[in-house]
């Protein structure tokens, strides 16, 4: 028979081979994945290796695919690591410009006016 202890032990070993699987293609899922799950220690490890590659990860398919608030969070970072000023200001620009984007389409959706 199985027990919530023995779960809890396959729980923590998943967390952490997926915590020793974490590049910069998969740290931003993984860290839904651990979020959604209830794995905080795995979440905060995606987190930080997000902000430490920064740059490679913004450079890939799954930061493309973030929602604004997972794109906001990662901005909101002191943690960041990013190269140059002008990257994370380009990466702050894109944001801004997205989400204006989206608020316009929302409001025009719904048929009001923007301005």
């Amino acid at each position: 028979m199985c027990t919530c202890l023995h779960f809890t032990g396959v729980k923590q070993a998943c967390s952490e081979f997926l915590e020793k699987q974490l590049d910069p293609s998969n740290c931003l899922g993984i860290r839904i994945f651990a979020e959604n799950h209830g794995c905080e220690s795995l979440r905060q490890a995606a987190e930080l290796y997000s902000f430490k590659y920064f740059e490679d990860v913004t450079r890939l398919e799954e930061f493309c695919t973030l929602g604004l608030k997972d794109v906001e969070l990662l901005l909101k970072s002191d943690e960041i690591q990013a190269g140059s000023y002008f990257f994370y200001i380009s990466c702050l620009h894109l944001f801004s410009v997205s989400a204006m984007f989206l608020l316009q389409h929302t409001v025009s959706d719904i048929g009001l006016s923007y301005y």
